[in-house]
């Protein structure tokens, strides 16, 4: 399969897989969120058509019955590795606290690849900019969260750690300032 090939697939495939589900707070369709994520993948310097696979299927695993086994047969180790590597291990524990589940999915992505790491960071820097909906609480706890995921992030791509950080700051006084 060649790049274009593997990433038009992963598109087809998060699209079915996300079919009918809508973001929280702005009630629109989920695949909108994995494809604005692909799109910036796929303009870093280091982007790969696995990078680009990868970011559109990243919230599979988490969202949707789809497995490992599914992705690694459809769209080959690599791809599967990097979503694994992609989705927050605190899926599986509910019940914890926010803040220990969040602590427990920062550790998992500062163990991951450079290659996952940029895009969990262009993840959160796509769900920041899509947070003009979202309850000001929220939105501040968000934000605050994102400065510890940058800052654990940071050595993949400072530049863009920064920029999550700058926006997760702006996200902050914006809370603060009541708008």
């Amino acid at each position: 399969m060649t790049g274009d090939e593997l990433t038009k697939a992963a598109l087809r495939f998060a699209a079915e897989a996300h079919h009918g589900q809508k973001r929280k707070y702005s009630d629109e369709p989920f695949i909108l969120h994995p494809m604005r994520v692909a799109d910036a993948v796929s303009e870093h310097p280091m982007a790969t058509p696995e990078m680009v696979a990868a970011a559109y299927l990243h919230d599979v695993l988490e969202d949707t019955p789809v497995t490992v086994a599914q992705l690694r047969e459809l769209f080959g180790a690599e791809v599967a590795g990097l979503v694994v590597e992609l989705t927050n291990p605190s899926r599986n524990f509910p019940n914890l606290l926010r803040a220990v589940r969040k602590q427990m999915d920062i550790d998992h992505l500062a163990q991951a690849s450079i290659e996952a790491q940029v895009i969990k960071l262009y993840d959160r820097l796509k769900n920041l900019e899509e947070m003009e909906d979202a309850p000001k609480k929220f939105k501040r706890l968000y934000a605050e969260e994102s400065i510890d995921l940058a800052k654990a992030l940071e050595d993949a791509d400072t530049e863009l750690a920064s920029e999550v950080t700058g926006l997760a700051l702006e996200l902050i006084e914006e809370a603060e300032d009541g708008h």
